[in-house]
């Protein structure tokens, strides 16, 4: 059986990105498309037997009137090349990047392509010699509604675990393992533990998002995992055949340093084995320029440091001097430089620190808590490689705090809109319209409900504390009702929203109590659902989107009655936690929180290591073992491994080798190929040369012939022009012909008449004899007119005579006339004939 060869490809993140623009045109997006055509080149010289994409073919999955059309054409143009060559799998990534809507659009595009395959959910795709089991991202909320009130940790750890039944289970619908076989592949767009980042750190399983556990692709026994999600281009050091195919080109300086491009792998049904190489594709470099101060100092004064070369590469500047230098430093000014230099787009000039003490009024102006750290840092008297590892520790703990806070998304004033409830407290149904009202005030006597409806009933509605505690107690009183309603609308940041609560009242044994929760948007003239799956996740997208809790919505949002000090009277700790939530801050105490359960882990990890070491120390004690004797196997150790290394890159260059031979066999075999094409093409020519001394063979002995064949064409000549004076005279015997046809028409004419007036005088000798007896006179002229009558008969006699002769004399003229132009006919064919042979 022959080699199955597959060129594997992910994360191409078509789209626009941060950089420069030439007519109209992002350039950062023409360098993906670059890398796609380079794509498209390669493929159509290598022919592989299919092409698989493994998801995020779009960078942004937000759709609008600028990218939503333009970048699926891309992406279409991009797939129906690769078809040409071979059939071509395309998947879906994750929904941040693949929105479902493109790919519902790739599908209506290729839906009548035999050889394009759209893949949006898990399936098994059968082609030519391989089994393809496609496991696409997938949407959360799915298996939120299978798993309902999960914490993001089980929800994730619940996840892992469906994907993992997920492969199993297409991997039972593939082919057996065996010799000769169908080749199994697994497509998949997820973060397998033991991978490398992009940013240099290994992807551990801390159950922070859905993985593909090793286990599971161990169990599953794939020919093949070709995988996208991470941009870092690998191969997995835990397994020999999982490989992620990386970014198509370089997104950000997380890239910075690593070659990007895509795979070709080749497999062998009959031994199973398989063989991958890499290809790099024309990507756009990053670089990071480090100064110092006394860089700063120079440029400040004139003398500028040496610079790297940074022709046509996405550069970014960071910089350490003194806050006077950092004053007095013009960033332009080097910016400048470095486009003279050739940098294709300066990223950012950015001040990382100062040398001197920072000032408490700068780190309050920063908003970032890692810029925050990073000056509290720069201010203490640390050793600088202590301060790098401090915020390398800080990064992932920053990070985990900010992507789980709940805050407002929102900014702007908050409005409210209308207030409506049913069966609320003394309200049976009542409602307030805030819309085109500014200032108001509400009079009423005591217990008329006022601040039941415009405090109360609001409080309720987002936040369902009541003054009371229970819950229930704001649903009337009224023996008869069972369920209450409030509905609030309100606006924020220029968005309006509503939040419609409602709740049934327990029965006498205090069981049965429902209640519902929903958030709408209103957008486009209707209202769309933003409510989440569960009670618990809606409530926090309701504090989310007002970017408040209960608390300090009172105290700045609410001023209720009797509570316009409620913030004054707060306990230290709620006042706290009123400020930090309204200016951001809450979220450096759930970054102690975090670092402290981190260090109580480190801590107990750090213990079992303590014990694990004593216990290994009285073990070599009782073995015998001495320091000393650690010492030389440490060394030798040591010495093994760099021999080990050694080998490896002696090993390396011995596959370098290996590959310069395949390239140069490769260009042997296309050697051979051309030779082939250049015999063929000169058996061609012989063929051609010898038709052609033919051809001239053929001529020779017509220019021999030429007086005799001028001779040929000047009687063919002399016959055509006899040929055109028959064509007269047969027009001048057509005409005849016609004439004749209206003399004939005539004659019938003159019959008719001669038949009425032998009809008129049988009617005149009638009468004659009639009027004989009666009247001798008249008789005379009845006998006069029918002599008239006779007379006009024999003329008419004579004519039709005379008429018949001409008909017979013409008929005679076109008999011979048509004789003649048979016989020259028939000469001028034969004349044409020989003209045809000569």
């Amino acid at each position: 059986m022959k080699k199955l060869k597959i060129l594997h490809t992910a994360d191409w993140h078509i789209g626009n990105y941060r950089g420069p623009v030439s007519d109209g045109m992002n350039l950062r997006h023409q360098d993906i498309l670059n890398c796609l055509e380079f794509l498209v080149e390669k493929a159509e010289s290598e022919f592989p037997d299919v092409v698989l994409i493994s998801g995020d073919i779009f960078n942004s999955a937000v759709l609008n009137e600028k990218n939503a059309i333009p970048e699926v054409g891309e992406a279409c143009r991009i797939i129906r090349r690769l078809s040409m060559t071979c059939p071509v799998v395309a998947m879906l990534g994750t929904p941040n990047h693949d929105n479902p809507e493109r790919f519902d659009l790739l599908k209506d595009v290729f839906r009548d392509n035999p050889d394009v395959y759209v893949v949006d959910s898990p399936m098994v795709l059968r082609l030519d010699g391989m089994d393809i089991a496609l496991v696409p991202g997938f949407d959360k909320n799915y298996y939120r509604a299978k798993f309902p009130g999960l914490s993001k940790e089980e929800e994730n750890g619940v996840f892992t675990e469906e994907l993992g039944k997920i492969v199993l289970g297409l991997r039972a619908q593939c082919s057996p393992e065996g010799n000769g076989q169908a080749m199994n592949i697994l497509m998949s767009h997820y973060t397998v533990p033991g991978c490398d980042m992009e940013s240099g750190q290994v992807a551990f399983y801390n159950r922070s998002e859905p993985v593909l556990l090793n286990e599971t692709l161990e169990a599953a026994g794939f020919d093949l995992v070709a995988l996208g999600h991470i941009h870092k281009p690998q191969k997995l050091s835990t397994a020999d055949n999982v490989y992620y195919s990386g970014a198509i080109n370089t997104l950000n300086f997380n890239d910075e340093g690593q070659e990007r491009g895509f795979w070709i792998h080749e497999f062998d049904p009959g031994t199973r084995e398989l063989e991958s190489r890499f290809v790099v594709t024309p990507y756009r470099e990053m670089h990071t320029i480090s100064l110092n101060g006394d860089d700063i100092a120079g440029i400040l004064d004139g003398t500028w440091p040496v610079l790297p070369d940074v022709r046509e590469k996405i550069v970014r500047v960071r910089y350490e001097c003194t806050g006077e230098q950092q004053k007095a430093f013009q960033t332009d000014t080097l910016r400048k430089m470095l486009c003279e230099k050739g940098a294709f787009f300066v990223w950012d000039i950015e001040y990382l620190k100062g040398a001197d003490t920072t000032a408490r009024k700068e780190l309050e102006r920063m908003e970032n808590p890692a810029e925050n750290l990073a000056v509290w840092l720069d201010g203490k008297d640390m050793a600088l490689d202590l301060k790098k590892r401090a915020r390398e520790a800080a990064g992932p703990i920053i990070d985990g705090v900010m992507a789980g806070a709940v805050q407002g998304e929102l900014h702007g004033i908050f409005e409210p809109v209308e207030i409506r409830v049913e069966n609320y407290r003394n309200y049976r149904e009542e409602g307030f319209d805030f819309r085109d009202v500014s200032f108001c005030a509400i009079n009423g006597k005591n217990g008329a409900g006022k601040s039941s409806l415009f405090f109360d009933a609001i409080m309720d509605c987002l936040y369902e504390e009541t003054r009371e505690g229970d819950i229930h107690s704001w649903i009337s009183n009224s023996p008869d009702v069972r369920k209450g309603t409030i509905s609030f609308t309100f606006s924020v940041g220029g968005r309006q929203f509503r939040v419609t609560r409602t709740r049934t009242k327990p029965n006498a044994e205090g069981k049965g109590s429902r209640t519902t929760l929903n958030l709408s948007e209103y957008r486009d003239g209707e209202w769309v659902n933003r409510s989440r799956e569960n009670l618990r996740d809606t409530q926090n997208e309701i504090i989310r989107t007002v970017g408040m809790d209960s608390l300090t919505f009172r105290s700045c949002a609410l001023i209720m009655q009797d509570q316009y000090d409620i913030f004054m009277k707060a306990s230290k700790t709620e006042r706290m936690d009123i400020m930090s939530n309204l200016l951001g801050l809450g979220i450096y105490d759930r970054m102690l929180k975090e670092t402290m359960r981190l260090l109580a882990s480190e801590r107990a990890a750090r213990g079992i290591l303590e014990t694990e070491h004593d216990s290994l120390t009285a073990s070599r004690e009782a073995l015998g073992y001495r320091e000393e004797d650690t010492e030389v196997l440490r060394l030798k150790t040591a010495e093994a491994e760099e021999s080990l290394r050694k080998q490896k890159d002696s090993l390396e260059e011995c596959r370098q080798e290996i590959r310069k031979l395949e390239d140069m066999e490769s260009g042997a075999g296309q050697l051979r190929e051309r030779m082939k094409e250049t015999e063929t093409e000169g058996e061609a020519l012989r063929d051609s040369i010898v038709s052609m001394n033919e051809h001239i063979a053929v001529l020779q002995s017509f220019l021999a012939r030429a007086e005799e064949t001028r001779k040929k064409a000047e009687e063919a000549r002399k016959a055509e022009r006899e040929l055109l004076l028959l064509g007269d005279r047969k027009r001048e015997a057509e005409e005849l012909a016609g004439k004749e046809r209206e003399l004939l028409s005539r004659l019938d004419e003159e019959e008719k008449k001669d038949q009425d007036i032998r009809q008129k005088r049988r009617d005149l000798e009638s009468r004659i004899t009639a009027l004989e007896e009666a009247d001798l006179d008249t008789a005379r002229e009845a006998a006069e007119e029918a002599r008239k009558f006779e007379q006009k008969l024999a003329d008419m006699a004579g004519r039709k005579e005379a008429f018949r002769e001409a008909v017979t004399r013409l008929e005679r003229a076109e008999m011979k006339k048509n004789q003649e132009m048979s016989a020259k006919e028939q000469e001028i064919s034969r004349l044409k004939s020989r003209l045809e042979e000569l």
